[in-house]
């Protein structure tokens, strides 16, 4: 898939990208608390939830799991029993990693670093963090790169 292809993809608003699962169906309960418990764990990098990240979070839940804000509440309530110690941080990526296709990945890394840059501070622990995801979720450090980008675009 082109970026073209990807940027049209986004600019769909009727195809909420992290909504279903890498075959087309329903999302799973897992797949989706690993995916937001992902989230969680960028927004709470640097020790606390500054409410920046928290309506980044809240904005791109609704947005790419196409989901009211009341459900996107909802989904973070449900994930923070999947976040580390409860559940291992390869758990949460193997899930991902397994359950969503390759421009899902993209996106949900995409959607990680607007959360991390929502702030305005990228702390140290919060880049590792994005990168060991990306990693671990099978993405290359060019589109680890490309993820970034997308999150640092003015148009998202």
């Amino acid at each position: 898939m082109t970026i073209l292809d990807r940027l049209r993809r986004w600019a769909e608003p009727d195809d909420p990208a992290l909504a279903t699962d890498r075959t087309g169906a329903a999302l799973s309960l897992q797949l989706r608390d690993a995916a937001v418990a992902l989230l969680l764990e960028a927004a709470y990098g640097d020790a606390a939830l500054a409410e920046e990240e928290r309506k980044a979070l809240l904005g791109g839940i609704e947005e790419q799991f196409g989901v009211s804000i009341v459900e996107a509440a909802a989904f973070m309530d449900s994930a923070l029993g999947a976040r580390p110690p409860l559940q291992s941080l390869r758990e949460l990526t193997e899930r991902v990693r397994t359950g969503y296709d390759h421009e899902q990945k993209i996106e949900l890394l995409t959607l990680l670093w607007e959360v991390v840059r929502a702030d305005e501070r990228i702390s140290e622990w919060e880049r590792v963090f994005a990168d060991h995801v990306a990693a671990a979720v099978g993405l290359s450090p060019a589109e680890w790169k490309e993820a970034k980008g997308l999150a640092e675009s003015p148009a998202r």
